[in-house]
């Protein structure tokens, strides 16, 4: 495993600023700034929502986005989250992300759940 390179802080109150959409859980920024970040770390997260200016041209793009992507990509792009598309994933593409009423248990005739093993095409 590789560590991030990282500048040489050599004045009194420097700082370090990192943004970055996290590609690939465990690289070496992820690590560094998400995982393990150093004591004297703030991190904060934040995405569109955010964003108080945050304006109707691009709540258009993001919308879009989320009706024409796979969640992951939207998730990824978005959110903030790590991109997982794989083909590794038994499920890849084969599954929508949907909000639910909160009673939907007391609507439903039954519920389904379901599992994904880990198996992939490797």
């Amino acid at each position: 495993m590789t560590t991030a390179q990282i500048p040489t802080v050599r004045e009194t109150n420097s700082e370090i600023w990192v943004t970055w959409n996290p590609e690939t859980e465990g690289s070496p920024t992820d690590i560094r700034f998400r995982q393990k970040p150093p004591e004297n770390a703030i991190i904060i997260e934040m995405n569109y929502n955010d964003n108080p200016f945050f304006p109707d041209v691009l709540e258009q793009e993001r919308l879009n986005d989320l009706a024409r992507l796979d969640y992951a990509s939207y998730a990824w792009v978005w959110e903030g989250a790590y991109l997982e598309n794989s083909d590794k994933q038994v499920l890849s593409g084969r599954y929508v992300v949907e909000e639910f009423d909160d009673n939907l248990h007391k609507q439903a005739d039954r519920l389904l759940f379901g599992a994904d093993f880990g198996f992939a095409n490797v």
